[in-house]
């Protein structure tokens, strides 16, 4: 029989549950409960000179007591989540992202605009597509198998929508199907995505940044 998750395990587990994509912003030192929830986010960002993330529990005679144990492993697998761990150590900004603690390491001065960037791409996709993207992932955290089927189902259901015709429909019109096309997509599925007609933002398509 398991006991209960305590209050801090709960508070992170309902913040990896938010059905917004979570996004921290580090510029300090995150360091036991501070560093399990970052570890609980969707994303995190830190800045290359002032940011460094440790799990010291270890020597205190304890073990990562808000959720730092599981999430770990699934960040920069079990080994690493071991040297973190039981090597109690500062984990500098650069090395963090080298073993994806964190995605990315960026100068101080570029880090709002960079995860500002991020969350306002994140915001205007088009109705209904974050939530799914994110599920079709963590799918993938049980098996290769199972994350292949969920994002089978999931690809299949948004296909179907109206929305995504008229999108292939608008990109096709513009050329993304050309060898021109291809080499300036990203721009073109952009125009498409305000062409008249296009659906209003769904609320859970909104992210969310959380800064520690």
């Amino acid at each position: 029989m398991w006991r209960p998750l305590n209050p801090k395990m709960q508070l992170h587990e309902r913040i990896r549950s938010l059905p917004q994509v979570t996004i921290g912003k580090l510029r300090g030192l995150a360091r036991g409960g501070g560093a399990e929830l970052l570890s609980a986010l969707d994303m995190r960002f830190a800045s290359l000179e002032h940011a460094g993330l440790g799990q010291i529990e270890c020597g205190m005679g304890i073990i990562p007591g808000a959720g730092g144990t599981a999430y770990l492993p699934g960040l920069v697998g079990r080994a690493r989540a071991l040297e973190i761990i039981l090597g109690w150590q500062l984990i500098d900004a650069a090395t963090a992202e080298r073993i994806g603690w964190v995605n990315r390491a960026v100068p101080s001065v570029e880090l709002d605009h960079v995860v500002d960037t991020l969350a306002a791409r994140i915001a205007a996709l088009p109705p209904g597509v974050a939530r799914p993207a994110v599920a079709a992932v963590d799918a993938a955290a049980e098996s290769t198998t199972h994350g292949l089927h969920k994002a089978n189902e999931l690809f299949g259901r948004l296909f179907a929508e109206p929305l995504a015709g008229r999108f292939t429909r608008a990109a096709l019109a513009a050329g993304a199907h050309t060898r021109d096309g291809e080499r300036r997509l990203e721009s073109l599925v952009e125009s498409a995505a305000h062409e008249p007609g296009s659906a209003p933002q769904a609320p859970w398509n909104r992210s969310s940044s959380l800064v520690q």
